[in-house]
């Protein structure tokens, strides 16, 4: 629908365009998961601006009303972007590559989010103190409930002179500490590693056959968007009537 160099000012539809992006359709193609830190610094230059169109005005005409513009667009100057985002003549941006770029950025976060949930440790600190031999210092709830990995280490800072003490019984639960030589108060704070659990929740069948469409149902469909020969269309008009003297041509495919 239009060019580079007549575009469209603007364009509806109800149900979106459709990209044809079959497998069968490419050629030279490139896993891009491999160079995904040179995709990342390219996403990091980005800027997105505010902006309106010059051919847009602030007030409201009768005679253009699709041109009436109060809020602003959000995008990029086409200058600023990733040649593999352009269209061919490097002047127009291409709506379902630059999608295909925020996926590709999502998809590195995600990756070092997981990454980073997996070794960060949980903690928990507070402080005690000692009044006879020993003492029993229990986690939070919220601790307790964790699903940990291993039990927590346990590091004791007194903050009595010249203590002397050692941790006994350490469990997921707390730990007891053990004092050599009288009372004493101390900090303490225990650390651990959690277990990631990923909840999958699965959707009904009636809804989970509209997200991955069963393979028959698939193939039924796909058959209407293979290629097709285009029939030779004949002009509706006498070869030797005066073309000029139509207002409409019509056109109807040679049986």
């Amino acid at each position: 629908m239009g060019t580079s160099t007549t575009p469209w000012f603007t364009g509806y539809a109800i149900n979106g365009w459709q990209t044809g992006s079959r497998k069968a359709y490419k050629r030279d193609v490139v896993n891009v998961w491999d160079y995904k830190d040179l995709v990342m610094n390219d996403i990091r230059k980005l800027e997105p601006r505010w902006y309106k169109y010059k051919s847009e005005v602030d007030q409201l005409t009768n005679d253009h009303y699709m041109r009436t513009r109060f809020n602003y667009h959000l995008g990029f100057f086409v200058e600023d972007l990733p040649d593999y985002v352009k269209d061919n003549t490097f002047s127009f941006v291409s709506d379902y590559e630059i999608a295909s770029l925020a996926i590709v950025g999502v998809k590195h976060v995600d990756e070092r989010l997981q990454l980073i949930e997996k070794h960060v440790p949980v903690t928990e600190y507070g402080v005690g103190s000692v009044s006879g031999r020993e003492v029993r210092i229990s986690y939070s709830k919220d601790f307790q409930q964790m699903d940990l990995v291993e039990v927590p280490v346990v590091m004791i800072t007194p903050t009595s002179p010249d203590a002397e003490f050692y941790v006994k019984n350490a469990d997921k639960s707390g730990f007891t500490l053990v004092s050599e030589n009288g009372p004493m108060t101390f900090n303490w704070v225990a650390m651990a590693k959690r277990v990631e659990k990923t909840q999958v929740i699965e959707p009904p069948k009636d809804i989970l056959e509209k997200i991955r469409v069963p393979d028959e149902k698939k193939q039924l469909m796909m058959k209407f968007a293979e290629p097709r020969s285009q029939q030779t269309l004949k002009l509706l008009r006498d070869e030797n009537e005066d073309p000029s003297q139509h207002k409409t041509l019509r056109y109807m495919p040679n049986k």
